[in-house]
């Protein structure tokens, strides 16, 4: 069995959230924050001063729903290890009113999306 990169579980979501936008138009607001690819050290040094944050959460759905100002998501692929700036960053996100979710796969993402979307 194969195992999925998370740049595939990431593909998923996107593909889920473009094919339920009918259903749930804010998911035209879903974006993905791109810090973790491979790039060279220039190329890396160009985006810190653009303002390239390491440990962003990879997905940001910018929608209110009860008492939160958005969803943060961090999504891993099954076996991934989240990084302590990755958990400072979830912390700090979530002290300032947003709810943060880790996710593993992209299942479980829709469905914590789904749940924001519907539940809150």
């Amino acid at each position: 069995m194969q195992i999925l990169k998370e740049h595939d579980h990431q593909k998923a979501v996107f593909t889920w959230a473009m094919a339920n936008r009918e259903q749930w138009p804010e998911l035209n607001l879903l974006y993905a924050i791109p810090n973790e690819d491979k790039r060279s050290v220039e190329r890396v040094r160009k985006l810190k001063a653009q303002g390239m944050r390491p440990g962003l959460p990879d997905l940001c759905l910018p929608t209110p729903r009860g008492d939160f100002h958005g969803l943060y998501i961090e999504l891993k692929r099954p076996g991934g290890k989240l990084r302590p700036n990755q958990e400072l960053w979830l912390k700090a996100l979530a002290g300032q009113g947003y709810m943060t979710a880790v996710c593993i796969g992209a299942d479980e993402a829709i469905t914590t999306i789904k749940d924001y979307l519907d539940d809150l």
